[in-house]
């Protein structure tokens, strides 16, 4: 059986992968300028933060909580280093009943 190679998509953010529709001028290889799932604009650039490699390593239910907590420190300039060490123990340490406190007594112990 013969394999088809079809022409798509995938957003970097979403990672979402569509197939682009035929316009009327027959040309679909043009990039489309906003991801129809989530409607980033960015669909095809890198994230903006190397911190989402972090967060592959956090529980699926711990990811929000040490998304938060990473966005609000890096946003307010403390070390990076220090941050994704609190993060990438968050993962070593399984289990953790409320993940956003355990992460910021970790950060007030790291930075005495």
């Amino acid at each position: 059986m013969p394999v088809i190679q079809v022409a798509g998509f995938q957003c970097q953010k979403c990672v979402y992968i569509w197939h682009p529709k035929r316009r009327q001028n027959g040309n679909d290889l043009s990039l489309p300028k906003v991801c129809p799932k989530c409607h980033s604009r960015r669909w095809n650039g890198p994230a903006k933060s190397p911190y989402y490699d972090y967060l592959n390593f956090v529980v699926e239910k711990d990811r929000l909580p040490a998304e938060i907590f990473i966005k609000s420190h890096v946003k307010s300039g403390h070390n990076q280093e220090t941050i994704f060490d609190c993060v990438m123990e968050l993962s070593k340490a399984g289990i953790v009943n409320n993940p956003k406190k355990w992460l910021e007594d970790l950060w007030r112990q790291k930075n005495k």
